[in-house]
């Protein structure tokens, strides 16, 4: 993956991240085509995996993966209460549409606790900015409210693997820092 990366071999890298049960996140604004380019992603995976999304509206219908369920938030049930329960229909891969509010925990900790190939989405204007999002949004919740923010910061930037930003259809940004990750898992503190 290293070599694909850094040679800017994005199409091979990302079925590499993809088959490595890497866990992803693509920024970008309004009409910036992540949530296509997600669902180009989910399309990657091997059929037979069971896969759970949790959409507000069907933007990714599955149509190569049998085994999926689909779980749809709105005014009655909102995102949290669907990434909180999602575990128990015991998904090989979670898709979260995108990341909005205060769900923002419970998915990290979903990421945490041993799923591995997710793909989700946040608006964001670069890959540095989108970190920044997400962690706010984590501070939202009630437990990250009592949470120091270099304590989200470590949280988010080692949860995802890839991070991709993109402007008009184009990817401009993916980042694939491993070592970086790890250093961080291992107490290292964030450069700036």
């Amino acid at each position: 993956m290293k070599d694909a990366h850094a040679a800017g071999d994005f199409d091979p890298f990302m079925e590499m991240a993809v088959a490595h049960r890497q866990n992803i996140i693509v920024f970008g604004g309004p009409g910036s085509g992540k949530t296509t380019y997600g669902k180009t992603l989910i399309d990657l995976f091997p059929a037979h995996r069971r896969m759970v999304t949790i959409q507000e509206m069907l933007e990714d219908t599955l149509p190569f993966h049998p085994n999926h369920v689909h779980l749809f938030y709105g005014h009655v049930v909102g995102p949290k209460a669907l990434v909180a329960c999602s575990l128990r229909m015991k998904p090989d891969h979670l898709f979260l549409s995108e990341l909005t509010g205060d769900e923002v925990w419970h998915f990290m900790e979903i990421l945490n606790t041993g799923t591995k190939g997710t793909v989700t989405t946040a608006h964001a204007n670069d890959s540095e900015a989108g970190y920044a999002r997400v962690c706010g949004l984590v501070k939202q919740s009630e437990v990250g409210k009592g949470l120091d923010y270099a304590y989200i910061e470590r949280l988010v930037r080692t949860s995802f693997d890839v991070v991709v930003y993109m402007e008009k259809q184009d990817i401009l940004e993916v980042h694939y820092e491993p070592e970086h990750k790890l250093a961080l898992l291992n107490g290292q503190r964030q450069r700036r």
